[in-house]
C-alpha cells in the first residue's frame, strides 16, 4: 500500500467531500459509495461532513499563515492486489490507518475503483 499526502492550504471541505463521494459512484450503478469512513464525524452526506469540518477548521487553536486546512489522503494499492482486495478490507485498513496517524481529527472517505487500482481517499482534518 502506498500512502498519498495532499496537504491542502484552502478550506474547501465541501468540494474534497463532494469529490470522495461521487468518484465512488463513477462508473456505478449505485445510489450510495460501497462504505463511507466516519471517524470522529457524526454526518453522513457531503454538505453535512463539510459542516463539521468547517466548524472545526473554524474553532482551530493553532491559526499559522501556511497552516493547511485540511489533507487529503489517498492510500493506494497495486493492481495486483484488485481482485483480492475486498471492500471491508480496504475499510478496515483505513480505519487502522486514522486511528494510528489521526486519532483525534476528523476523517471522512471511501474506496474509489475508477482506476487502474483500488484506492480510498480520505478527507482529514488538520490540528485542533
Amino acid at each position: 500500500m502506498i500512502i498519498k499526502d495532499k496537504g491542502r492550504k484552502d478550506a474547501g471541505f465541501l468540494q474534497l467531500s463532494n469529490y470522495i463521494w461521487n468518484g465512488a459512484l463513477e462508473d456505478s450503478e449505485e445510489e450510495l459509495p460501497p462504505f463511507i469512513i466516519r471517524h470522529n464525524v457524526e454526518g453522513f452526506t457531503p454538505e453535512a461532513v463539510a459542516e463539521e469540518f468547517k466548524e472545526r477548521y473554524n474553532n482551530r487553536r493553532y491559526r499559522g499563515k501556511n497552516a493547511n486546512a485540511m489533507h487529503h489522503l489517498m492510500l493506494s494499492w497495486h493492481p495486483d492486489d484488485n481482485e483480492q482486495l475486498t471492500d471491508d478490507m480496504a475499510e478496515d485498513m483505513a480505519y487502522t490507518f486514522l486511528e494510528n496517524y489521526a486519532s483525534d481529527a476528523l476523517g471522512y472517505g471511501t474506496i474509489h475503483r475508477n482506476k487502474e487500482h483500488v484506492h480510498v481517499h480520505l478527507m482529514v482534518s488538520n490540528t485542533t
